[in-house]
């Protein structure tokens, strides 16, 4: 997998610092609106035997945008300057309809959607590139956190100090603790969350038991 996937990321980070030096758009992607475009094809790489997109293939596309986005707005950069890392640590995704194969030229929409003490949640949707069929065909939606070392980085901190974003640009997306902030989809994202660790905890319990 590493022989096709780690050359994709390097040629998405070198766009994005490509198109960071042509656009100049550092705040691209960061709240509500203007959010980043990546721009694709469902190939061969990317298809079933089927030859419908793999579902899987949703998710490193995903990825894909999300190492173009923080290359072109900066905060690949920032990472690299406090010697830090982007953990996933979940993600949902719902599939609306079919990105058509093959060699379909279709678009991945990327912001960052939230902030809180400890977690960024970036929400991306697929979409066919044309005017005419410009309808959401997938969502995904990412939680992670900012890693340095075994250390968890304030997110708000991180993106203020580290990546140079704008305190009021923050307090747009940043939970002030009442979670009106936050959309339905991380409010049930969250519900969804601690089900599966109650479910996670029970079944380790009854490991350890076990031995």
């Amino acid at each position: 997998m590493g022989l096709v996937h780690t050359p994709r990321v390097i040629v998405s980070v070198i766009k994005g610092l490509y198109q960071r030096n042509v656009k100049t758009l550092p705040m691209l992607g960061i709240g509500p609106s203007n959010p980043h475009i990546y721009t694709s094809r469902a190939g061969m790489f990317d298809v079933d035997y089927l030859g419908h997109m793999n579902n899987a293939a949703y998710l490193q596309h995903a990825e894909l945008a999300r190492w173009e986005w923080t290359a072109e707005c900066g905060l690949l950069q920032g990472m690299v300057k406090a010697k830090s890392a982007y953990i996933v640590t979940g993600a949902a995704v719902r599939y609306r309809r079919e990105v058509k194969p093959l060699f379909r030229k279709f678009e991945v929409h990327s912001r960052l959607l939230a902030i809180d003490d400890k977690d960024l949640w970036i929400y991306q949707t697929f979409r066919h590139a044309m005017k005419d069929d410009y309808k959401i065909r997938g969502q995904v939606l990412i939680k992670g956190a900012v890693i340095r070392g075994r250390e968890r980085l304030d997110p708000r901190e991180f993106l203020k100090n580290d990546c140079g974003l704008d305190a009021d640009l923050l307090d747009i997306i940043t939970d002030d603790g009442s979670g009106e902030k936050f959309g339905e989809e991380i409010m049930y994202y969250k519900q969804m969350e601690t089900s599966l660790q109650r479910s996670a905890s029970g079944d380790d319990k009854i490991v350890d038991e076990k031995v």
